[in-house]
Formats: structure tokens, sequence, C-alpha cells
């Protein structure tokens, strides 16, 4: 497991840097292929349907109609020697029709301002759900790289731990250290790598919760970029007061 360049490994083989994603590319992915915002979407263009079709009150309605009759034999009558055929062998009938509404009370004008009410209103739920998306990304994101980093120092940590563990044996076997000593290492030891399996179990749901916004297996690979985009100090302290809820850890 590589965490120096922020690699995320769920797996036994590890993505290329070449597929590495950046925060942008990940919010551009979930914008473009989330259902939800796919949802929002189509519900935005029902809504410009609805507009159109509230419109058509202004249309006018034309239609046409066509009929044939063929009438055989044809109806004759005979007079004085001559015979008189009282219908052709053959009826066409067409017509076209013109309905054009020239008043209705504002009734149509009435229908399409509530549809483009309902239009304004869609539009205005699916700023929000990309704008709450765009949170839920931005945070998955930033704790994954905090518990990336977390993970670094506590293998540091515990790799210290245990060379001063090596330390402290070596003296009590000279008498120069007692046994209290050495079991307080232990127990620090052991207090570390208990959080450094705290620490890979949030990785791993925050690695789950990338892959399901992505709309990708849970257990795919995830690749963050090393260069982080710059954020200002607002969602600085945003990102900084709810790394306790991930972590599990007190402010202090």
């Amino acid at each position: 497991m590589n965490l120096n360049g922020q690699t995320v490994q769920t797996g036994r083989n590890i993505q290329s840097s070449n597929d590495s994603l950046s925060l942008d590319e990940i919010i551009k992915n979930v914008m473009q292929n989330h259902p939800s915002v796919k949802e929002a979407e189509e519900a935005l263009n029902a809504a410009d349907a609805k507009i159109n079709i509230a419109k058509a009150g202004y249309l006018p309605n034309i239609d046409a109609t066509g009929s044939f009759t063929r009438i055989g034999p044809p109806p004759v009558i005979s007079f004085e020697g001559m015979k008189f055929q009282m219908a052709p062998d053959n009826i066409c009938n067409t017509s076209i029709n013109y309905n054009q509404s020239i008043y209705d009370f504002g009734r149509t004008s009435r229908d399409v301002r509530v549809q483009r009410e309902n239009k304004n209103l869609v539009q205005a739920s699916l700023e929000q759900l990309k704008q709450s998306m765009s949170l839920l990304v931005t945070n998955t994101f930033f704790s994954l790289v905090y518990l990336q980093d977390a993970i670094i120092i506590n293998n540091d940590q515990l790799k210290t731990l245990k060379e001063h563990l090596d330390f402290i044996v070596k003296k009590k076997e000279t008498g120069s250290a007692t046994e209290y000593e050495v079991l307080s290492t232990q127990v620090k030891i052991s207090n570390v790598e208990s959080q450094k399996i705290d620490l890979e179990a949030y990785r791993i749901t925050m690695i789950s919760l990338i892959n399901i916004l992505l709309g990708q297996p849970d257990t795919n690979n995830v690749v963050l970029k090393k260069n982080l985009p710059k954020i200002n100090l607002k969602w600085s302290l945003i990102l900084w007061c709810r790394m306790p809820l991930i972590t599990g850890t007190k402010l202090k």
C-alpha cells in the first residue's frame, strides 16, 4: 500500500497514476452520471414540455377529413324511354376545418405562468441537488486525503515506538530500565495499532462512498491526485469541523 502518492488500495492491484482522479474530475463525473442528477434533469425537460403543451392553447386547430363512397348499381329512373342516373358511381367528400380561439378569459396565459413557475421550482431543486452532491463529494474527497495522511503519520509513529521498545528492552537487559517502561511502551504500541485499524476502516468507507458516487463497484481502486485544489478559509473550517464526525476524535 503506497500512501505517500495519495494511492488508495482496496484490492491487490494498484491503479497507475495516469488513472488518478482530481476533485474537479470526480465532481464533473458525478454531475454528469449520477442517477439523482439525471432524474432531476429529466424533470426539467418534462417541465419544458409542459410549458409547450400549455402554449398550445394559442395555436389554431386544423384538421382535414375525407371520405369515398362507391354506389353500385346507382339508382336510375326511366322516363319516356330515357334513363336518368340519380347518383354518381363514386362519391368523394373532403373538408378542411380551422378552429382558432379568439379569447379564453386568460386561461391559456394562466396555465403557461403556472408551468413556468413549476419549471423554476424544478430548476431550483436541480441546482440545490448539484450543490449538495458537490459538497458531499468535496467532504468525501478531503476526508479520504486526511485519512491517507493520518495513516502515514500513524505508520511513522508505530515505527518509532517499535524502535523505542527495542531500545528499552536492551536497556532493561543492562539493568538501566524497568519492566514498567517496557509495558508502558507496549501499551502505546497497542493503542497506535488500534488507531490504525480504525483509520483503515474509515478509509475503506470513504473509498466505497466515492465509488458509489461514481457509479462503480465499491471494491474498485480509487487513486487521488497528489496536487490538491486550493480551498478558501470557509471551506477549510467546514472540513476541519467535520473531521471528528468521520474519525470519532475530539477537537482540542
